[in-house]
């Protein structure tokens, strides 16, 4: 444990000059700081989002250490080990280009325009599933039991909740959507929907679930954008399929109330169409809440704490002087908006064009 703590304070020190070091090219001499590709958020910006990947190349090597995460890196020649206690260098970011959509961030990535992409890692197999010369940098094993500081790590710097947007002056509609998300929760519905759609989905395309149309109910709109398959897929000629269809459709039986789906092309697009009215609802948000947890993001939830060794505290410590969680509490979350209920949660991994295996 100390031998990652270490690196991780080693690290966080380093992180302290990557900017200015990559201001002037001079990061690392014999190649240019890589650029990552991102899709947009409505509420942060590209130095900040920096600063939130500092942080988790820290905790990259730390769970690493702790067999929370494998790296997919090239095998190394015959004969030899590959490197371990050096942090890799594509660990390191120059510079984050925003995209408004899934198709133009994986283009740019084929096209050398951006050098790895960051995705959720349910998308990251969906896409190396379609599209063989990609693959994933590292994968999580969301399996293995967690300590109260790695979920906390998972849920608060390596990932997102996701949940939906409604506009801060219907509050009523938001009710209903918690009501009926926290009861697909308490039913295990949600856990179903998540298991079969997204889970099992990532290889396949996925299909869409009909909505019901209730005759004489209220008929609410909401926007989606296809970014984020299998959650949020959006076929080839244009409609909705999978998960989203699948949640939506729960909640239109259990609200009573009919449901539209307008696909909507790019992040701010969703922002866009909600504020003016074209749409009541936008069907995901990221946020660094919590699915039925009880510690808060900010750590300040109850006896948390308390609950971490004393490395533990000084690497959180440390994070929060790089990138304090509650600058990214509300990272999906534009002003006169309400985030419901969170229906799902994934954690950010990098991913490239397939790297050559060094030579022999």
């Amino acid at each position: 444990m100390k031998r990652w703590i270490a690196m991780a304070l080693a690290l966080v020190m380093m992180a302290a000059l990557i900017p200015a070091a990559m201001a002037e090219g001079n990061a690392n001499p014999d190649r240019e700081p890589p650029k990552v590709g991102m899709l947009s958020f409505l509420s942060i910006d590209e130095e900040n989002y920096i600063r939130l990947v500092q942080a988790r190349t820290i905790l990259t090597g730390m769970l690493e250490e702790q067999g929370y995460l494998v790296f997919n890196r090239p095998a190394p020649p015959e004969g030899q080990e590959a490197p371990k206690d050096a942090p890799p260098a594509e660990k390191q970011v120059g510079k984050v280009v925003y995209f408004e959509n899934l198709n133009e961030m994986v283009m740019s990535l084929q096209n050398g325009t951006v050098d790895m992409i960051e995705v959720y890692q349910s998308v990251a197999k969906y896409l190396v599933a379609h599209n063989p010369e990609l693959e994933v940098m590292h994968e999580y094993d969301m399996n293995k039991e967690q300590s109260v500081f790695v979920q906390h790590m998972m849920n608060s710097r390596l990932g997102n909740t996701f949940s939906f947007l409604v506009r801060s002056d219907n509050q009523a509609l938001a009710d209903e959507f918690n009501e009926a998300i926290k009861a697909m929760k308490e039913d295990g519905t949600l856990d179903k929907l998540v298991k079969e759609q997204i889970d099992g989905a990532v290889e396949g395309e996925p299909e869409a679930v009909e909505i019901p149309e209730i005759a004489g109910a209220e008929k609410i709109k909401v926007a989606v954008t296809g970014s984020l398959p299998p959650m949020d897929y959006v076929s080839a000629d244009g409609k909705a399929a999978g998960f989203n269809t699948a949640v939506l459709a729960e909640i239109s039986k259990r609200i009573g109330k009919s449901i539209e789906i307008v696909v909507v092309d790019g992040s701010m697009a969703r922002a866009m169409a909600l504020s003016s009215g074209a749409v009541d609802v936008v069907f995901w948000t990221r946020t660094n809440g919590k699915l039925g947890q009880t510690i808060k993001p900010d750590g300040t939830g109850p006896k948390f704490m308390d609950q971490l060794t004393e490395e533990e505290k000084a690497v959180f410590e440390e994070l929060q002087k790089i990138a304090p969680v509650n600058d990214f509490l509300y990272a999906d979350l534009p002003e006169d908006t309400i985030s419901t209920e969170p229906y799902y949660t994934d954690v950010i991994v990098p991913v490239t064009l397939k790297r050559e295996p060094p030579a022999q």
